[in-house]
């Protein structure tokens, strides 16, 4: 049974936090503004407020994909390509009491501060573009809305772990996660999947669908979790079983 230490989870998300997230969070607020703004002018003022923070979340998780992916990857190549190359992860695994705890430790960091640049970014958006009125009902539409985003933060960090503990350098890791994404953004715009196809599964097309028609798209989206736990799963036999400290 895992012992987890709840103090290594504390460290792992301290070192993360060192990330400049505000500026980061800024910019995508403005990148998700040149593309949400256009279509909320158009909204009508007997719109909903859920129709009105699900237009949001469909922008952001759409159009967003790629920004999503590069950042969180630069996160987890420095939690795992950046600590193996410079000699840190080693250290870490001599004193950690289990490989799987420090896995675990440094998955769950990264997930809560995937969480709260995501979310930070909706929040913003939505007081930002209602100008603080309906601000209850809109947190708890985006509260019902959290599922599909769950599982496209979850697919974008399982991947990105995958990338950073398989890389032996950083760059490699970032460059990798930066194509990965790249490809997968044009490849889901671009290639137009229908519904039915291998692609309708894979985010953001899946975690977009579901926000629409919940009750067609919920196969897409339990696919999409599948396949994050697989690349998960990968990540954490390779980090446990074959990685060998130098």
């Amino acid at each position: 049974m895992l012992d987890l230490n709840l103090e290594n989870i504390r460290w792992e998300f301290k070192k993360l936090l060192i990330f400049p997230i505000p500026e980061i969070v800024i910019v995508s607020m403005i990148f998700n503004g040149t593309l949400v703004l256009p279509s909320i002018i158009v909204l009508s003022e007997g719109v909903y407020v859920y129709s009105f923070v699900k237009n949001i979340l469909h922008s952001i998780i759409l159009y967003t994909f790629m920004v999503q992916g590069v950042t969180i990857g630069v996160m987890a190549a420095t939690i795992f390509a950046y600590e193996r190359e410079a000699g840190i992860l080693d250290t870490e695994l001599v004193y950690s009491r289990s490989r799987t705890e420090l896995f675990v430790g440094k998955f769950t960091a990264l997930f809560l501060v995937g969480i709260i640049y995501f979310f930070t970014v909706v929040l913003m958006l939505i007081v930002y573009n209602l100008r603080g009125s309906w601000l209850i009902e809109s947190v708890s539409s985006l509260i019902s809305l959290c599922l599909p985003m769950l599982v496209q933060i979850i697919f974008i960090i399982s991947l990105n772990i995958f990338i950073s503990t398989i890389s032996d350098k950083i760059v490699i890791s970032i460059l990798s996660s930066a194509l990965t994404f790249y490809s997968l953004d044009n490849l889901l715009k671009y290639s137009n999947p229908q519904p039915g196809s291998f692609l309708y599964n894979i985010p953001p097309i899946s975690t977009s669908a579901f926000l629409h028609v919940p009750t067609e798209a919920a196969g897409n989206l339990i696919v999409a979790f599948i396949i994050s736990l697989c690349f998960l799963l990968v990540a954490y036999l390779y980090f446990t079983r074959f990685y060998e400290v130098k």
